[in-house]
């Protein structure tokens, strides 16, 4: 026969097993990122300005950050697909597919790269009804005004080697892949110039999921903590970035 008191202590013994089944304090035990490759944002051997920031955020709240490499467009799939958890460096658009934080992870400044005796910069309209090209996905035409015909590529250097064999007239990118672009190629500033087309901030992409949502607060609450004790900082400093540093933290909303 099972007694009243049996059945009570099954009942305790039940809630406990749940409750230690649960991630401490409700929350996330990962965060599973996928990226593409960005020199000094997110390298294939996993270092980087948005790794180590994600690192800094999730890890003192015990959250393992898991990393793997891939093309823009197939992590954004994973994420609508729910087998991934994040991405970084997104405008925030189509809220319907993706959790965004309140607060970004940089502020971007995206820019046209040309050459300079082909074309006398006048603002964002001297790209109208010219050849314009940028890396698949990043959809600059939805944030850019400007009318004409684009191209897109999978890797950076097939956009310069258009512009270089003048097959592309503007080629647009953040400006600071640009910037490390030259200077890896030693290309000419004589020869080529760069100009600001567009400044956003950036954010980390997470998906439509309860566990996305966490991780979104999450990101929010840790934002602050980094400013205050220094270390986004620091981290700033350590990818050289420092004078982006104070534009980074203007744009932060309380």
């Amino acid at each position: 026969m099972v007694t009243p008191s049996a059945i009570f202590t099954f009942i305790l013994l039940a809630c406990a097993l749940s409750v230690l089944s649960l991630p401490a304090n409700g929350q996330p035990k990962t965060i599973d990122i996928v990226n593409p490759v960005w020199q000094n944002f997110s390298e294939e051997d996993g270092s980087g300005f948005y790794f180590d920031l994600m690192r800094r955020i999730y890890e003192p709240l015990g959250i393992a950050v898991k990393i793997e490499i891939l093309p823009w467009s197939r992590a954004a799939i994973l994420l609508q697909q729910k087998k991934a958890d994040a991405m970084l460096g997104s405008y925030k658009e189509q809220p319907h597919l993706y959790i965004y934080p309140k607060q970004p992870v940089w502020l971007d400044i995206s820019a046209a790269a040309f050459k300079r005796d082909q074309h006398n910069w006048q603002g964002n309209n001297t790209l109208n009804n010219k050849r314009v090209g940028w890396i698949r996905g990043y959809d600059y035409h939805k944030h850019i005004d400007f009318k004409t015909h684009y191209l897109e590529f999978n890797q950076n250097h097939q956009g310069w080697n258009m512009l270089a064999m003048d097959r592309l007239d503007f080629y647009i990118d953040s400006i600071t892949d640009l910037r490390l672009y030259m200077q890896q190629q030693s290309l000419s500033t004589e020869t080529y110039a760069i100009e600001p087309v567009l400044v956003k901030p950036m954010y980390l992409r997470l998906a439509k999921t309860e566990k996305g949502q966490q991780l979104a607060d999450l990101y929010d609450q840790r934002i602050f903590d980094l400013v205050q004790n220094r270390m986004l900082e620091q981290l700033y400093k350590k990818w050289g970035y420092e004078h982006h540093y104070p534009d980074f933290v203007q744009v932060l909303k309380d």
